[in-house]
């Protein structure tokens, strides 16, 4: 991209996030957090190894606070001039939502189209539809073939109720008007599989038994044999019409007879 029309952006994009530029402590928790609409940028070069969080402009300089150490809290400005070979970086805080840019470009267009603003609405309205649906509670062999599953991946894998209900419902769960009673659902099936011997427990958080894979395997072994006399019952079915309809032809045969 060209060198000025780059500047270009990078000035509009520090004029859009010094508008409401975010207080020293920034909420990210609800119900705090809920209000809170405000931009951190920083600029760096790594080349020469500095960093720079932006506090405010003007036609003749930007000033703001060098990184020192771990922290922002040296004074610093910087000429336009050097502004040329800046690495942007910036950060859209929207209630508990935060979008990241490293792009002046990106982060200007995105301002432009309100582009933050339509991605809350739109999870909102998702999430009030998920707020809507009757919930399926799991039983004990769903929620211990996730836990084998995720054992799978990561050996001795630990989880807890929340990570579980997390990867069966989504995130989503978590504002959920039943959230707590299917929180308290998930912990009381991994107590049972305690119980019996198929987790281990350590405080809150449960790891995969050796004894699992064999209740998995009797399970689905009856599982099997459950679909074969499922099967066979339709098998069955499908004889006996048969039938039906043979004898009925028959009768029909023997009566169309002089």
């Amino acid at each position: 991209m060209n060198s000025t029309l780059k500047a270009i952006f990078l000035q509009e994009a520090l004029r859009l996030a010094l508008r409401r530029p975010a207080p020293t402590r920034i909420p990210r928790t609800l119900p705090r957090a809920a209000t809170i609409d405000c931009y951190v940028v920083t600029l760096s070069n790594s080349d020469e190894g500095w960093s720079m969080l932006i506090e405010s402009r003007n036609d003749e300089m930007v000033a703001g606070s060098w990184l020192n150490k771990d922290r922002y809290d040296a004074e610093a400005t910087l000429l336009p001039q050097a502004l040329r070979k800046v690495e942007f970086e910036g950060t859209h805080f929207l209630g508990p939502y935060e979008f990241k840019y490293h792009s002046p470009v990106k982060f200007v267009v995105h301002q432009w189209l309100r582009l933050p603003y339509i991605t809350v609405l739109r999870d909102r309205l998702e999430q009030f539809q998920f707020n809507r649906q009757h919930l399926v509670r799991m039983d004990r062999i769903a929620i211990l073939r996730h836990v084998y599953e995720a054992s799978l991946e990561t050996p001795r894998r630990e989880v807890s109720s929340i990570t579980v209900a997390a990867s069966i419902y989504s995130n989503r769960i978590f504002f959920h008007p039943d959230k707590n009673r299917m929180l308290n659902h998930c912990r009381l099936l991994l107590d049972s599989l305690v119980a019996s011997g198929d987790l281990a427990a350590t405080g809150t958080v449960y790891t995969l038994a050796p004894t699992a894979l064999q209740t998995l395997s009797q399970y689905e072994e009856e599982e099997r044999r459950h679909l074969d006399v499922l099967s066979q019952q339709c098998a069955l079915k499908w004889f006996t019409f048969v039938l039906i309809a043979v004898g009925l032809l028959q009768a029909y045969i023997t009566w169309m007879k002089p």
